[in-house]
C-alpha cells in the first residue's frame, strides 16, 4: 500500500462583521437596482444622455457649452459606461448605481478608521438607507459619483492623519482632485482637509505634495469653472428665497423629499442631540474623531451658505451632498461608546426605517418622482398623420424628445389637423412659461388631460389648416416651442 494521503481541507471563513457589512451592501444594491428603470428621464437627465450620446469630442464640447454647469469627469466616465450598458434609463443611470453602492464599505472603513468597526457598520447603514442618496444614486448625474469621491477623499484623509504613510495622501491627492473634477463644490471639504493636514500632518512635506498635487486639479479646472460660472445657466437658483431653499436642502438631506413640515428643524435638533451626547460620554479620542468628521461635514454644507452671503448663491439640496458620509460617521461615532453602543444601533435601526419608508414613498409617489415624460410621451400616444407638439416651456422639450425622437422644430407654415398643447407647471417651480395662446381658427378643444404637473390640451380641425409657428410662440426666457411631429 502506498504512502497515506492527506486531503487539505480549507475552511473558509467570514467574520461575522464582514458578513453584516456585506449584507448592508446587499440592501444598498436591493435599494438602488429595484426601481432604477421605473421613473422617466428628466430635463438634467436628458442634457446627460444628449452629451453622451454624442462622439467624444462632442460631449466635451457639450459640457463647455452654455446651460452646463458641471465639469467633466462625470460625463467622460458616463461616456464609456453607455457605451457598455446601453443608453435607456437603466444603461444611463447604473453607473450612479454602483456608486452608490461602492460608497458603502467606503462609509464604513472611514468610520472604523476614525471610530472602531461597530461605528463603521453603522455608518455603512446609514448610507444604504440613506433616502437622499438612494435617489441620486438613480439619477443620471454626476452626484453619486461626487459623493463617492468625496467620501474617498475623506477616508484617505483620516487614514492620513492616522498613519502619515505616503500611500495615503497620495490617495487622498488623487481622490480630491477627482472629486473636484466632478463637481466645484467638494472644494468646501476638499478646502479644511488641505488645510487640516498642513496644520496637523505627521508628515509636513508629503502633505504640503498632496495638497500641491490638488492645486493642480484646481488650476487646470479653473478656466472652465469661470466660464460656466457666466454661461451655466443656474441664475434661477437665487431667484427665490435663500431661507426657503436651505430649509428645503435640509429636509432633502435628511429625508430625501422637499415636503412641507419641520423635518429639517427636527434633523438638526436630533443631530445636534447625538453629538452632545457623544460628547459628553466619549473618551478624548472619540471627542477627537467626531471633531474631524463634524469639521468636514459642516465645511460642505456652510462653506455654500457663506459663499450665498457674500454672492455666489449656489444653494440647493444637491450642492450639499459631499457633507452626507462625513455626518452620518459623527452620528455613527455613538456605537464607538461601549456604553452607549447599544442604544446607538437601536436609534440606528429607527433612523434607518424611518428612511426606509421614505425610499418606498419616493419610489412610489408621483407627486415625489421625476417629471413623467415618458407618460406624457404615452399620453399623446402614435400618430397616422402630421401634428403640431406645442411645449411650454419650450425647454422641456428636451426630455420629451427622448420618448418622441421624431419630434423636431417647425420653422415654417404648416397644414395640420391636430395640434397639441404640453404645458408644465410645477409647483413651486418658478419657472413657468406666459400664457400660451390656442391655434384658434377652425381648431376645437377635443381633449383635456392631466399627468402630474403636466396638463395636455389637443386641438383637432376638420380639415388640414395652416399653422404658423410665429403665432404660436410665447416670448420671453421661459418661451413655449412649436414642433413637428411627421407620421411614420
Amino acid at each position: 500500500m502506498g504512502a497515506p494521503t492527506r486531503t487539505a481541507r480549507v475552511r473558509l471563513s467570514v467574520s461575522p462583521f464582514a458578513a453584516a457589512v456585506g449584507g448592508v451592501v446587499l440592501v444598498a444594491a436591493v435599494l438602488r437596482f429595484a426601481t432604477l428603470g421605473d421613473q422617466s428621464l428628466w430635463y438634467d437627465e436628458a442634457q446627460t444622455l444628449g452629451w453622451v450620446h454624442d462622439s467624444f469630442g462632442g460631449m466635451l464640447d457639450g459640457v463647455h457649452s452654455p446651460g452646463e454647469a458641471e465639469p467633466p469627469l462625470y460625463f467622460v466616465v458616463a461616456w464609456a459606461w453607455t457605451r457598455v450598458f446601453g443608453y435607456d434609463e437603466v444603461g444611463l443611470r447604473s453607473l450612479s448605481a454602483v456608486l452608490g453602492i461602492l460608497t458603502v464599505p467606503v462609509a464604513y472603513l472611514a468610520a472604523k478608521t476614525l471610530f472602531d468597526r461597530w461605528a463603521g457598520l453603522l455608518a455603512a447603514a446609514l448610507v444604504a438607507f440613506s433616502p437622499v442618496l438612494v435617489w441620486y444614486s438613480q439619477e443620471g448625474r454626476a452626484y453619486a459619483l461626487l459623493v463617492f469621491l468625496s467620501a474617498t477623499a475623506f477616508l484617505f484623509f483620516v487614514r492620513s492623519l492616522d498613519s502619515g504613510r505616503g500611500r495615503d495622501y497620495a490617495a487622498w491627492s488623487i481622490a480630491s482632485g477627482l472629486a473636484l473634477a466632478t463637481h466645484y463644490f467638494a472644494i468646501f471639504l476638499i478646502a479644511v482637509e488641505a488645510i487640516w493636514l498642513l496644520v496637523r500632518a505627521h508628515e509636513r512635506r508629503r502633505a504640503v505634495l498632496a495638497v500641491g498635487g490638488v492645486a493642480l486639479f484646481g488650476a487646470a479646472l479653473a478656466p472652465l469653472a469661470l466660464y460656466q460660472r457666466s454661461h451655466g445657466g443656474v441664475e434661477w437658483i437665487s431667484a427665490s428665497p435663500l431661507r426657503g431653499r436651505l430649509r428645503d436642502a435640509l429636509t432633502v438631506l435628511a429625508t430625501g423629499a422637499a415636503e412641507p413640515g419641520h423635518q429639517a428643524v427636527l434633523a438638526v435638533v436630533a443631530f445636534a442631540v447625538v453629538v452632545a451626547v457623544i460628547v459628553w460620554r466619549g473618551d478624548g479620542r472619540t471627542r477627537a474623531a467626531v471633531a474631524v468628521a463634524l469639521a468636514i461635514g459642516v465645511a460642505a454644507v456652510g462653506g455654500p451658505v457663506i459663499a450665498a452671503l457674500v454672492g455666489s448663491d449656489y444653494v440647493l439640496d444637491r450642492n450639499f451632498l459631499a457633507a452626507w458620509v462625513p455626518l452620518a460617521v459623527v452620528v455613527a461615532g455613538g456605537a464607538a461608546i461601549r456604553s452607549l453602543r447599544p442604544a446607538a444601533f437601536v436609534v440606528a435601526a429607527g433612523i434607518c426605517a424611518v428612511f426606509l419608508s421614505y425610499d418606498v414613498k419616493l419610489a412610489t409617489n408621483e407627486d415625489l418622482a421625476r417629471d413623467d415624460w415618458r407618460g406624457v410621451a404615452r399620453m399623446l400616444g402614435p400618430t397616422t398623420e402630421d401634428r403640431v407638439v406645442i411645449v411650454a416651456p419650450q425647454w422641456q422639450v428636451k426630455p420629451l424628445a427622448v420618448y418622441m425622437p421624431a419630434l423636431r422644430g417647425m420653422p415654417t407654415t404648416e397644414r395640420v389637423r391636430e395640434v397639441d398643447l404640453i404645458v408644465f407647471s410645477r409647483p413651486g417651480w418658478g419657472r413657468d412659461a406666459p400664457p400660451q395662446p390656442p391655434p384658434g381658427g377652425p381648431f376645437r378643444v377635443v381633449e383635456r388631460r392631466k399627468l402630474q404637473w403636466m396638463t395636455l390640451v389637443r386641438f383637432r380641425a376638420p380639415r388640414p389648416s395652416a399653422i404658423t409657428p410665429a403665432a404660436l410662440t410665447t416670448r420671453g426666457e421661459n418661451r413655449s416651442g412649436v414642433f413637428l411631429e411627421r407620421s411614420g
